[in-house]
């Protein structure tokens, strides 16, 4: 504003050469002057909102002009549910389907067998996935990189999920890009957990070749990486790429569900899960956002090391020089490419080698059967079939009485019909 000012006297200086001429310039600056301090002190800032925010129907909670982007937090007024939009984007939500994903970031680690003391995670977003990882208690210390730091004070709307996470002191908040930071220190790390924000949001490179390498180069020996990947707005082959980029670095590559989204997860050393272990830990898990059941748990990982080439065949590596995030065909927004990377999922998953010692393999079998009910079941969802949806649910409820998961979502849709 004080150069702006400025230069205006400078200019009205040069055009008014004359005493009384230049008196009349101050006049007119002082004028100018008068009235955009008026502005500032009378007047409503304006808030610049995303064209999908409609303050009819969503009460504004927070916002914040940052260095790196304008920041959000919403709540809809019907649902309760709040959004937070970053840049304009609705990146992170408080839905079931959002938090569960997240959630599995964090938990996967520890109960597959590993035991993380130093973490670093890529992405803070509403803070979910690290106050999960901080859930266990062996953690020591967690870093956490991210591009807009002022989403900690936005977090405050999320502390039932979060649990006031930021005050926790074994937590690091960095204001920096998670590729910058790995590029810049020598630290390993036992886990590293990487949440960006959608690629077609402009974090392409951190699903690239180059950042998948910087993050083994960061990792322990017995490490793990964690790193999410979504369903929608991707087309098959740019999907299927990503897996392949990510197993290009990580030979053994590992794929969950996340409700309507996945979850790729890399070791250096091959993944091989005592089941009996993967039980015990499972039931530590204490988490009202996630049920625990180790079998529903197990029956989410859907590809190992020798099944990714069924759904990776045809697929590119993403690199840098060859960067096809970058650069989206408009057909990626459609909707139903949600529909077309689950029914590939269904196609070529396979039962994994991955558990052993596997108590009740019959069991397994049974919610290995459930989870692709309730991935056809989303699918007849998210192409709007609502009473396909229900009746898929019932089908694998029928399979898996005991589901709690299954039963939760049957009411949540009836909840949704106000039934």
């Amino acid at each position: 504003m004080l150069i702006s000012l400025t230069a205006m006297l400078f200019s009205l200086t040069i055009m008014f050469r004359s005493k009384q001429s230049a008196n009349k310039a101050v006049l007119i600056f002082g004028s100018a002057c008068a009235v955009i301090v008026f502005a500032m002190l009378f007047t409503k800032p304006v808030k610049i909102m995303p064209p999908s925010f409609s303050q009819d129907e969503r009460e504004i909670l927070f916002y914040r002009e940052a260095v790196e982007a304008t920041l959000v937090v919403g709540k809809d007024k019907k649902t309760g549910l709040n959004y937070t939009y970053f840049n304009n984007n609705s990146v992170i939500g408080s839905s079931y389907d959002a938090i569960k994903a997240v959630k599995l970031l964090g938990h996967i680690p520890f109960i597959t067998g590993k035991a993380p003391e130093n973490v670093l995670i890529v992405g803070f977003g509403i803070g979910v996935t690290t106050s999960t990882v901080l859930q266990h208690r062996e953690v020591r210390s967690v870093e956490c990189v991210e591009l807009a730091e002022e989403l900690k004070e936005a977090a405050g709307f999320y502390k039932e999920l979060n649990n006031d996470v930021v005050n926790d002191p074994r937590l690091l908040i960095i204001g920096d890009d998670g590729r910058h930071y790995l590029q810049m220190t020598d630290k390993k790390y036992d886990l590293i957990s990487s949440d960006p924000t959608h690629p077609v949001l402009g974090s392409g490179g951190l699903y690239s070749k180059e950042y998948f390498q910087l993050c083994y180069d960061h990792l322990s020996d017995d490490g793990m990486v964690t790193q999410y990947l979504p369903l929608h707005k991707l087309l098959p082959k740019d999907y299927e790429g990503i897996i392949k980029t990510f197993n290009s670095v990580f030979e053994n590559t590992t794929v969950w569900l996340g409700h309507t989204h996945t979850l790729l997860v890399g070791t250096k050393k091959p993944l091989k899960i005592d089941f009996a272990d993967f039980k015990a830990k499972a039931a530590l898990v204490q988490d009202q956002y996630l049920y625990n059941n180790p079998y529903s748990l197990a029956s989410f990982l859907v590809f190992d090391k020798n099944s990714l080439s069924r759904i990776t065949g045809g697929s590119e590596i993403c690199s840098d020089d060859r960067s096809y995030l970058d650069f989206f065909a408009m057909n990626s927004f459609l909707p139903e490419n949600w529909a077309y990377n689950a029914e590939s999922i269904l196609k070529n998953m396979k039962n994994t080698d991955v558990f052993y010692n596997v108590d009740d393999p019959q069991m397994l079998e049974r919610f290995r059967a459930t989870t692709r009910l309730v991935l056809q079941a989303l699918i007849q969802s998210m192409s709007g079939n609502p009473q396909g949806y229900i009746a898929k649910l019932y089908e694998a409820l029928n399979i898996t009485p005991e589901n709690q998961e299954i039963s939760f979502l049957i009411k949540l849709e009836g909840m949704k019909r106000g039934e």
